[in-house]
């Protein structure tokens, strides 16, 4: 695959969203999965991962164990020992990105949550997608080894390899989309109007003031808006 070295608007705007969900899960730790369909899928690529979310939105470590994907031992080792979380729903924040290979359209998915057993998403990326049978490598799943710490530095190298490697690295790249839990209420509001006043300064400059606005507003309660002019002048 040759990788496309140089980022558009869009490119950016991807890096952007990525970086305030990476800083917003803060101590987490991120997951890769990568979804690829087959020629004789009988279902659209984009609806069938609607249907996986629902249904990963919708497990339980109890109902991994019932349904054999996991054994007791191995919840414990992957979900913890205090079973009084067995029963929760899991978490899947995520964001997507779509692009178009030599012969099909895949999925690369950035997300915070519980381990999913590769078996289970194995099978039911097979079931929703209405074919017999699918080659192992047409899910692919893996974590980062550490979390982030929040910082710059962190942050901005976390981001910059996802876009690297899953948005300006695909040459198929078409779209990509974040669900509603990637980032907090509002943080996008807040984020508009803080680039209306400071959108042309450097990216790691924006990124400082903008999250020192962030905490700010979110300590302090006299501020019923984003506190844009809290720094004099903008840019």
């Amino acid at each position: 695959m040759t990788y496309n070295k140089v980022w558009s608007a869009k490119h950016f705007r991807c890096n952007d969203r990525i970086k305030a969900g990476v800083k917003l899960h803060e101590g987490e730790i991120l997951r890769f999965l990568t979804l690829n369909t087959p020629v004789e899928a009988k279902r659209d690529l984009t609806k069938a991962f609607h249907i996986l979310y629902k249904r990963i939105k919708r497990l339980t470590v109890d109902g991994l164990i019932r349904d054999g994907y996991i054994s007791n031992r191995q919840a414990s080792f992957y979900y913890g020992k205090d079973k009084s979380y067995y029963d929760k729903l899991f978490r899947f924040d995520f964001l997507r990105v779509k692009s178009k290979g030599i012969d099909s359209v895949h999925l690369h998915i950035l997300f915070y949550g519980q381990f999913i057993p590769f078996d289970w998403l194995y099978f039911n990326w097979k079931d929703v997608l209405g074919v017999d049978f699918i080659v192992k490598n047409t899910v692919d799943i893996k974590q980062c080894k550490k979390s982030c710490d929040g910082s710059l530095r962190n942050v901005k190298s976390l981001s910059s390899y996802c876009v690297n490697q899953y948005v300006a690295g695909q040459t198929g790249f078409m779209s990509w989309y974040s669900s509603r839990d990637w980032l907090e209420k509002d943080f996008l509001n807040n984020w508009n109007i803080f680039i209306d006043s400071y959108g042309k300064l450097r990216s790691d400059e924006r990124f400082v003031l903008f999250w020192s606005l962030y905490e700010l507003k979110k300590m302090c309660s006299c501020f019923s808006e984003f506190p844009v002019e809290y720094f004099s002048g903008g840019v």
